[in-house]
């Protein structure tokens, strides 16, 4: 039986990095550029902001040691960090990490889960919440350490474009409502009329319809409803 020949270290080595070059440019690219701002760091410092909505997340660790939190906080102020995100870990795998979440969860003045499960589904809730949290001083090793301070009052993020859209459905509904009252007639009204009522109505609003285009007055009545959008 032949040997199967053995690739040195080397060769091995080789055939990775030819492989790793291949097609790699445009990665390379990517690597070039660096950290985009938005998402490196933040100094050391203290933050007004919002916690991004669906961000506060409970997972396993890729070791395997445990679990962790995560959340994505999006700056509000001061306004030269305006719109910078900082990622927020909390270690879950030992009793004094746990600790440290839940008094964080009561800072956000979350009621306090007595499971994983618990405090996954409370997390659930925090989308756009306002906070107050502090950066710790950058680490070449490790994440900096981020905390809550406080929760701030009022919706954070998105509550102008909420407000926004609340006020254009009023204006909506304002029209709507200006348009029935505008309106002379009803449904009923029309449906009682004459051949003479309809005809006069069709002139009197200016209603492009042919009494002749149907069979019925009743017919012409019903078009008539559609054409005034009662």
């Amino acid at each position: 039986m032949a040997k199967k020949s053995k690739k040195s270290k080397k060769q091995q080595t080789r055939k990775s990095k030819k492989a790793l070059r291949k097609g790699s440019t445009s990665t390379d690219k990517l690597f070039a550029d660096g950290v985009p701002s938005r998402f490196s760091n933040l100094p050391e410092g203290t933050y007004d902001g919002y916690i991004k909505p669906g961000s506060f997340i409970i997972e396993p660790k890729e070791d395997g040691s445990g679990h962790r939190a995560l959340c994505s906080l999006i700056v509000t102020s001061p306004e030269e960090f305006e719109g910078r995100t900082q990622v927020k870990r909390s270690d879950l795998s030992t009793q004094i990490g746990v600790n440290i979440f839940l008094g964080e969860l009561e800072t956000l003045e979350f009621d306090q889960p007595a499971s994983l499960e618990e405090a996954s589904e409370l997390l659930a809730e925090t989308d756009n919440i306002p906070v107050r949290f502090w950066v710790g001083p950058q680490n070449d090793e490790y994440p900096p350490k981020v905390r809550f301070n406080e929760r701030l009052e009022g919706e954070g993020g998105r509550e102008d474009e909420a407000e926004d859209e609340s006020e254009d459905e009023s204006e909506d509904e304002s029209e709507d409502e200006s348009e029935e009252e505008e309106s002379e007639y009803t449904k009923k009204d029309i449906k009682k009329m004459d051949e003479e009522a309809l005809t006069q109505l069709i002139e009197d609003e200016a209603l492009d319809i042919d009494p002749d285009d149907y069979d019925t007055w009743p017919e012409v009545a019903t078009a008539c409803i559609e054409e005034l959008g009662l």
